[in-house]
């Protein structure tokens, strides 16, 4: 290495060192200009008050809860009828249902509307619940004072046809009636709505449900028939008990072993339409 080589690498030294201590003493006073001193407030008590009412501006206070009050509810005994028994799909079975049911007939004996008997008594033939069929029945002994049927609701229901007068049905029986059997079959609505206008002499109070829809039990057409001389006549007996019809002098005996099973004949007997009911 010659002079001249030494002399230049140790200016370059010199002039690195130069700017390392150049970017320290940089460096130092940004950070001294930047750093920022913590002073104890003066007046710590305004500090204080000044925290306190401004908490006090910002926090809400919540206002007294006062509980609702309930309006009691006018009783109506069109309305009461459906609370008894809305529909199969609405019967009381458990949970609100049951204690709406429940609440309805507990109001029913305080009311003591004697209106409601018969809407209980087709009501009482559809619960299942035992608490309903109870309160059902007392709500039956308490309006009419009678005792002895329990949850039998056809010897209720023979022992009210009888007292149409004192145990008159509420003014929309007839809708919440149909409404019911509507559920069932819709064909009910159908054959039972014409009873609501004034000029039908059906009453729908004497109106039971059968068990069965519409067409369930198929009804004798045009049965063949047979002299009752005819040896197809032998399994009769002497003492067979027999519908017998005479129309333009045409005679037909229907035997009731027969049409006890389809309930219905629709035949033609002396040149005339025939419908047979047992």
């Amino acid at each position: 290495m010659n002079g001249k080589t030494v002399a230049s690498v140790g200016a370059l030294l010199i002039t690195l060192f130069v700017l390392a201590a150049t970017m320290i003493a940089t460096m130092s006073w940004l950070a001294n200009r930047t750093s920022v001193s913590v002073v104890p407030s003066a007046t710590p008590a305004l500090s204080d008050a000044f925290t306190i009412v401004t908490s006090r501006e910002t926090t809400a206070v919540p206002e007294p809860t006062v509980a609702p009050t309930r309006t009691p509810v006018p009783y109506n005994s069109n309305s009461m009828m459906y609370l008894v028994f809305a529909g199969f799909d609405l019967s009381p079975g458990f949970g609100p249902l049951n204690d709406r049911t429940l609440d309805a007939l507990e109001r029913i004996r305080g009311e003591n509307d004697t209106s409601q008997v018969r809407v209980i008594i087709e009501s009482l033939r559809n619960y299942f619940a035992v608490d309903i069929i109870n309160a059902a029945v007392e709500t039956l002994e308490v309006l009419t004072a009678q005792t002895e049927f329990g949850d039998d609701w056809k010897a209720w229901s023979e022992w009210v046809g009888r007292r149409r007068d004192e145990y008159p049905v509420p003014s929309e029986y007839g809708e919440w009636k149909i409404n019911y059997l509507r559920q069932i079959d819709g064909r009910f609505g159908a054959f039972l709505s014409p009873a609501l206008g004034s000029k039908s002499d059906v009453d729908l109070t004497e109106i039971e449900w059968g068990g069965v829809v519409p067409d369930g039990i198929p009804p004798l057409e045009n049965p063949p028939n047979t002299g009752a001389d005819d040896p197809g006549a032998d399994y009769l007996e002497d003492d067979e008990r027999v519908i017998g019809v005479s129309i333009n002098g045409e005679h037909r005996a229907y035997p009731l072993r027969i049409v006890n099973a389809h309930e219905l004949v629709n035949d033609v007997l002396g040149g005339e339409p025939l419908s047979l009911t047992w």
